[in-house]
């Protein structure tokens, strides 16, 4: 199944307007493998569908391109370090700082399926030496409705859970379900699901205390990027931390990010 040159400059300039996602000139092998099913469902051709899109701009299946052309690779304690960091040092940080406000509001951007916040959410509960009984919330959001669905159900397959999670949190925090496991209603509390379109207009989000921005940057150009790292950090409450992902940094963005390190990796922190 062809994809000529111009359709799909076509399609990688629709996806950059419609979510801020930076498509290579090498990436033409993605969009045909992404939309393939899309293209053999309902138009044959990838000219067939260009074609759709030029006269119909506002068809609601551009959001379906959108949805086909996202990244959704996530997986338990990613990296591991930012939840240890977590438990060890921000939550002990912050409940020295925050005195008697014991609310803390935490931002899990570009969730994917969930493991990201249900992984914050297990580090919320194992973490009861320096913040229990607190009242803290988890935001996680995505561009995707699909995965959001995904996510909002928190069932996973036992290789999914057995990517990242130890016997006792399979134990403790999901219960079996055929060949499935599904997240507890004990961390599910702690989370809310809500679609977000980073490039674009963001939605009301509570001031934040911790930011996970992890692994979604490297896939926006650099104007894009450095608004998005502008409005999360607007958001921010004095002493709040934001998270990366490990192939992403600060560079050339100005803020009052200041850097702060735990066990050789970097985060940051807004100035207090």
């Amino acid at each position: 199944m062809p994809l000529q040159d111009a359709d799909f400059e076509f399609i990688r300039g629709l996806v950059h307007r419609e979510s801020g996602i930076a498509l290579g000139e090498e990436k033409g092998y993605l969009v045909k493998s992404r939309l393939a099913p899309l293209i053999a469902e309902k138009f044959q051709t990838f000219r067939s569908l260009v074609q759709h899109m030029r006269n119909k701009p506002n068809d609601p299946i551009k959001h379906q391109i959108i949805d086909l052309m996202t990244t959704n690779e996530s997986w338990f304690f990613r990296d591991l370090w930012p939840f240890e960091c977590m438990r060890d040092f921000v939550f002990p940080q912050l409940a020295i700082k925050k005195g008697a406000d014991h609310n803390i509001n935490i931002w899990s951007a570009a969730c994917s399926t969930g493991q990201e916040p249900y992984s914050l959410a297990m580090t919320v509960r194992e973490s009861a030496n320096s913040i229990g009984g607190w009242n803290t919330k988890i935001l996680a959001t995505d561009i995707s409705p699909t995965v959001l669905e995904q996510a909002k159900i928190g069932k996973f397959t036992k290789a999914d859970t057995f990517r990242g999670l130890t016997a006792a949190q399979q134990t403790r925090f999901f219960t079996p379900e055929g060949n499935n496991l599904v997240a507890s209603e004990d961390i599910r509390s702690l989370i809310e699901f809500k679609q977000v379109n980073l490039s674009k207009t963001w939605p009301r989000i509570p001031q934040l205390d911790v930011v996970f921005l992890r692994n979604v940057l490297i896939y926006f150009d650099m104007p894009t990027k450095e608004e998005i790292i502008r409005k999360a950090v607007r958001l921010m409450n004095p002493g709040a931390f934001l998270f990366l992902g490990g192939g992403e940094s600060m560079v050339n963005i100005q803020t009052d990010l200041v850097p702060v390190s735990y066990k050789q990796n970097q985060f940051y922190q807004r100035a207090v």
